[in-house]
């Protein structure tokens, strides 16, 4: 799993580092950035509660299956 820091604070245009660094990033960059600014646009700072001045990006998620738990009388609840 690889990680990517983006700093939204450090005086450069963040959408312009992450086209550099690959493709993948830049597509990431093109749905929350303004390409112009290298900000949050305003959708997206408007839909989270928290807007920082880091982004993290992971190339992958790997979630495991909920637990199966027994309730009483035998049934199974997920």
């Amino acid at each position: 799993m690889t990680f990517f820091r983006v700093h939204l604070d450090r005086g450069r245009n963040a959408s312009w580092a992450m086209e550099e660094e690959s493709e993948e990033l830049y597509e990431t960059a093109r749905v929350l950035l303004d390409l112009e600014t290298g900000s949050f646009t305003d959708e997206v700072s408007e839909g989270l509660e928290y807007v920082g001045s880091a982004l993290l990006v992971m190339d992958r998620v790997t979630l495991d299956p909920p637990m199966a738990r027994t309730r009483p009388g035998g049934r199974t609840r997920v």
